[in-house]
């Protein structure tokens, strides 16, 4: 399956009232010795919702970091949704799929995963490898 197939799935989903969302992960080729999330070495992250009631992609671009105590929260005021200072945030009209689909390619390198899941984070409806 591509990213675009997945996008037009998570769009039909939401639609007949599915809760889910895509969340993309960078591969890790790091090894064993390399100590992740706060040890400093950081994988690119992906995150993105779709809004029946406004017919856009919600995409926030992240990395694995967790949160630090100096980190800046922003929230969006069209979404609410909560954001790190580093992290990109933006709305992306339904009909701009492509540039949802591209937006994920650029920011997950080859070899990543991307994958369709119900909004309680861990049920896989679908997957796509890049």
């Amino acid at each position: 399956m591509t990213i675009r197939q997945l996008l037009h799935k998570m769009v039909n989903l939401a639609e007949s009232g599915e809760e889910v969302m895509i969340v993309a992960r960078e591969r890790c080729d790091c090894g064993d010795a390399i100590r992740h999330n706060n040890g400093g070495n950081y994988h690119n992250r992906a995150w993105v919702r779709y809004s029946t009631e406004r017919r856009e992609f919600i995409v926030t671009l992240g990395n694995s970091r967790e949160w630090f105590p100096g980190d800046e929260e922003y929230m969006c005021s069209v979404c609410e949704r909560t954001y790190r200072n580093d992290e990109h945030h933006v709305h992306i009209p339904l009909e701009h799929l492509d540039t949802v689909a591209t937006n994920i390619c650029e920011h997950i390198r080859e070899g990543g995963c991307v994958y369709l899941l119900r909004s309680n984070g861990h049920d896989t409806i679908a997957a796509a490898y890049l």
